[in-house]
């Protein structure tokens, strides 16, 4: 991997997740120093599918072999066929697996982390597993944490410690939990060969990588199986009726809610081993700002900043091009305008990811609330999207095309436009209440 010259810029990122590792491999590739602290004791071979789309493995692209080490164990599909909860086939939307030039990976997410983790530490990438942080502090010319009483202090703090984010609080001062979206996702990703009820046979002998997508009443589940890896992959979106924590649940529970749905999908769920399903609690916040403390040194990326639905598909790839972005603004800005190079990188990215994640919930909302007569009449109306403006976007050429707008805005209050959005769209601020309520109504 090509690296900048040094910048004499030293980065703290607090979290080791997709964002994280990202921030601190472009840290590395533009110059800066870094090093990760991540809470977790160890990486564990846990988790189910990972969506890298082509705007994040454009990034990727960057990083020596990483990307092909990735699509070597990635699914590739030619269609993603959609059912009826019963089963009965409404439509085959082609998929695109990849789009200019750049690859569209699904796959396991650990191993992709996994991957990332290896490659950070070959580029000499400090990770300090284990940690759990104390205290962030920030001064005029200095940020860091507080780990087990001792201060590790750095020019620029990066907080990539997900949906309940610590570092968070310190930017904004506001100490509120996530709120519940209204639904949970049981998902489990287990060895293909486990599913012994020959009525997925068909799957398993079609020599092709297989995507279906089953909507219900109020519910959605997709299966995704990969003969060449052994991979099954399920993930079931359901009302959420608990409390908003991740718990592991039992087999049981995913039957009486699919009950009646089609068999193929319920052999899957009686194959789950022990241990490979978990019921994960789909949370959220409204779009906020700032990102970026107001001494300007710290600054949250990543769910920390703009958490996602599973169903916008993008959001562990809106991390990736947080730390890409963040990476460059620092090198352009140099040590001496760290706060102005972040609140840059905000004004750049915040409508494009207050975008993206709206299409999450829209997309659920059309699994879940469609009129069948009008899906009759056009049944691509449940496609998963894939939106050329999300797919064509490099993070770090818009910074680099937009940075004197970006610069205006900050400085003198110029409103930036926005170009790396859907063509035509206006922003538009909005809160979870109002699309809860629009999720009363059916989509017709």
């Amino acid at each position: 991997m090509s690296r900048a010259s040094p910048t004499g810029i030293k980065v703290i990122v607090i979290g080791a997740g997709f964002g994280g590792l990202a921030a601190a491999i472009e840290c590395i590739r533009q110059g800066h120093e870094v090093e990760i602290f991540e809470q977790a004791p160890e990486f564990l071979p846990l988790g189910d599918l990972i969506v890298l789309t082509p705007n994040g493995t454009r990034i990727v692209s960057t990083w020596d072999d990483v990307l092909p080490k990735i699509m070597h164990q990635c699914l590739w599909v030619d269609a993603m066929e959609i059912h009826r909860a019963s089963g009965e086939l409404l439509h085959k939307q082609e998929w695109q697996n990849s789009y200019q030039g750049a690859p569209f990976c699904m796959g396991q997410r650990s191993f992709y982390q996994k991957t990332l983790v290896d490659f950070a530490e070959s580029l000499g990438i400090k990770i300090h597993l284990n940690t759990r942080v104390e205290e962030h502090f920030e001064t005029e010319h200095k940020a860091g944490i507080i780990v087990d009483g001792v201060r590790h202090e750095a020019d620029v703090l990066i907080g990539a410690d997900g949906i309940r984010s610590r570092c968070r609080t310190f930017v904004t001062g506001q100490t509120d939990d996530p709120q519940g979206s209204g639904y949970a996702v049981f998902r489990a990703w287990f060895p293909l060969d486990q599913v012994k009820d020959p009525i997925i046979d068909e799957w398993k002998d079609s020599g092709k990588d297989e995507y279906h997508l089953f909507i219900g009443e109020d519910l959605h589940a997709f299966i995704l199986t990969c003969p060449t890896l052994n991979m099954a992959v399920y993930a079931f979106t359901h009302k959420d009726t608990f409390d908003a924590k991740e718990s592991y649940t039992q087999i049981d529970h995913v039957l009486q809610a699919s009950e009646g749905w089609d068999p193929r999908f319920r052999a899957f769920v009686k194959a789950t081993p022990e241990g490979r399903l978990v019921d994960w609690k789909l949370l959220w916040r409204d779009p906020f700002r700032p990102w970026v403390s107001k001494g300007g040194r710290v600054i949250i990326a990543g769910d920390a900043a703009h958490p996602f639905l599973p169903t916008s598909g993008n959001g562990a790839v809106q991390a990736i091009e947080d730390g890409a972005s963040i990476a460059y603004v620092l090198r352009r800005g140099g040590r001496e305008n760290i706060p102005l190079a972040l609140r840059v990188h905000e004004a750049l990215r915040y409508e494009r990811v207050t975008l993206s994640q709206r299409i999450g919930f829209e997309t659920r909302h059309r699994f879940h609330k469609t009129k069948w007569e009008k899906l009759a009449e056009d049944p691509s109306a449940v496609n998963m999207p894939q939106p050329a403006w999300q797919y064509s976007h490099d993070p770090v050429q818009y910074a680099a095309e937009k940075l004197d707008e970006a610069v205006a805005d900050v400085l003198e209050g110029k409103p930036l436009q926005s170009t790396n959005v859907a063509p035509g769209h206006v922003h538009k601020d909005w809160t979870v209440a109002e699309l809860m309520a629009l999720g009363s109504e059916t989509i017709d």
